[in-house]
C-alpha cells in the first residue's frame, strides 16, 4: 500500500475509492465500498445489501467485514447489523 507523505502533493489519479475484495468460488469479486449500504448477519453468513437494491449473501461472518480497513465509514449498529454512514 502506497504511503502519503504530508508534505507532497496529492493528485486527483493517486485518490481511489475504498473497496472491498470478496473471495469467491469464481475468482475475488471487487465491490466499491459507497456501494453498500449495509450489511446484516445471517448466522455463518452474511447479506450484503447494495444502493442499487441488489443483495449479496456471502459466506463471510459480520466480525470480517469489521476488520476490512475499507470499511472506515461503517458502523456496528447492532450485533446483526453493520451501516455505512
Amino acid at each position: 500500500m502506497k504511503t502519503l507523505n504530508v508534505n507532497s502533493p496529492v493528485y486527483i489519479d493517486e485518490v481511489k475509492p475504498p473497496i472491498i475484495e470478496l473471495p469467491t468460488c469464481k475468482g475475488i469479486m471487487v465491490i466499491p465500498v459507497q456501494q453498500i449500504i449495509r450489511i446484516q448477519s445471517i448466522s455463518n453468513y452474511s447479506k450484503l445489501f447494495f444502493k442499487d437494491g441488489r443483495t449479496l449473501v456471502v459466506a463471510k461472518v459480520l466480525h470480517w467485514f469489521q476488520q476490512q480497513t475499507g470499511l472506515f465509514s461503517f458502523v456496528r449498529i447492532h450485533r446483526t447489523h453493520f451501516v455505512n454512514m
